[in-house]
């Protein structure tokens, strides 16, 4: 009977927040009247919920799934402190999907040593398969 109880004293609490607001326009209402405006109390608040809605920024839509990684990435292709490293676990390269034991020192992505190269360049953005991944650097040992 917890719950029962704690979703009453919530919905109190939300009519008690909504009475305080309906107040506060009732006394800007006579506020407004004693000035000099004989506007009627529905139009008045017609024009305060137009106002609000023509203030308000439309709100974000919000995607389903875990969200990207929002690195920066001109530090990304600086070429500045990357390093290979193991790792104890098996994590997703981040470049090609599959398994790896090695991850980017200073980003902690996973990252085959093949992918290494392809994903710390602007060439990111062109998906390619493993067999297509063939690099000759002092990174690649086969």
């Amino acid at each position: 009977m917890g719950g029962v109880d704690s979703l009453t004293k919530i919905l109190s609490f939300t009519e008690l927040i909504a009475h305080c607001i309906d107040l506060a326009i009732q006394n800007e209402w006579h506020l407004h009247r004693k000035f000099g405006c004989k506007m009627d109390q529905l139009k008045f608040r017609r024009r305060i919920a137009t106002a609000l809605l023509l203030q308000t920024k439309k709100m974000p839509s919000f995607s389903r799934g875990r969200p990207s990684a929002s690195k920066n990435l001109d530090e990304r292709f600086d070429h500045l402190d990357h390093l290979v490293v193991p790792q104890p676990k098996q994590t997703r390269c981040g470049q090609c999907h599959d398994r790896t034991t090695t991850r980017c020192h200073k980003y902690n992505v996973g990252l085959h040593v093949k992918c290494f190269i392809m994903y710390l360049t602007k060439h990111i953005w062109v998906k390619a398969h493993k067999s297509d991944i063939h690099f000759t650097t002092p990174y690649h040992h086969e």
